[in-house]
């Protein structure tokens, strides 16, 4: 974000409240290449409630450890719109969401209220990564691959195209870059600086999977690559930074 520019304040709305039952089954139904079978459940104003104050918690804990990508999140995301599903036919659990067709709103599940303050900033950062690569998108072309061909994702249990494998190694690397910088500080409770520690490893696995699928099967433009590239980069810059941590 330019120096200068100001945050935008971001909206907060149920999908109660806006009648939205036909847009989250688009969402749900369809969302990446993953099929979700499921049933709305009302959400409760006290449970709305305290989504938005959880939400704006993990928002105070992103500003305090890394004010710039704080910053960006604010810009990037100007509604969030909770949420309540119930699975019918899986075990799989979709906590948030983001469609090119919603661009600058993000759905996140309130059912997540009983998850620790590390998952929901977790969320958080995901779906505005996903925000931002989609935004780069409309301006330039990044994979070249055809949507038909598939690759196992470190983050879905069913193949993905080569663009869903690039979102998912963009997102995991805006994840590390937040949980680097709130491992850094003194403000989290023992739970979540443990849970980020496992967290963390575990993204960098990810990370690694999805790249090693882009850098043998992906075909992109200099600016896609370039952009993988230094995400790359700063992935190992937060390893190595990780592992040299005392424990």
């Amino acid at each position: 974000m330019p120096v200068g520019q100001k945050a935008e304040t971001i909206g907060y709305i149920s999908a109660d409240a806006v009648s939205l039952p036909s847009c989250l089954a688009e969402l749900i139904d369809k969302i990446g290449d993953d099929t979700f079978s499921f049933a709305p459940v009302e959400l409760s104003n006290e449970e709305f409630m305290a989504s938005v104050s959880l939400i704006k918690f993990c928002l105070d804990k992103i500003e305090g450890s890394c004010p710039d990508l704080y910053s960006e999140i604010k810009t990037i995301i100007q509604r969030i719109c909770f949420f309540k599903i119930q699975p019918l036919d899986s075990s799989a659990v979709m906590y948030s969401g983001s469609k090119l067709n919603y661009l600058v709103c993000v759905f996140i599940n309130a059912a997540m209220a009983e998850h620790p303050l590390y998952f929901w900033t977790d969320k958080l950062v995901h779906e505005a990564a996903h925000q931002m690569l989609l935004a780069i998108m409309l301006e330039e072309e990044v994979v070249l691959n055809p949507d038909r061909e598939r690759y196992k994702s470190p983050l879905r249990t069913e193949g993905r195209t080569l663009t869903g494998i690039y979102h998912a190694a963009f997102v995991i690397y805006r994840i590390v870059l937040a949980f680097h910088h709130l491992l850094r500080t003194s403000c989290l409770s023992d739970r979540d600086r443990k849970g980020i520690e496992r967290s963390l490893s575990d993204y960098i696995v990810k990370f690694d999977a999805a790249y090693e699928v882009i850098r043998a099967k992906g075909r992109l433009t200099e600016y896609g690559s370039a952009l993988m590239a230094s995400c790359e980069k700063a992935v190992r810059n937060y390893e190595q930074m990780h592992d040299a941590t005392p424990v």
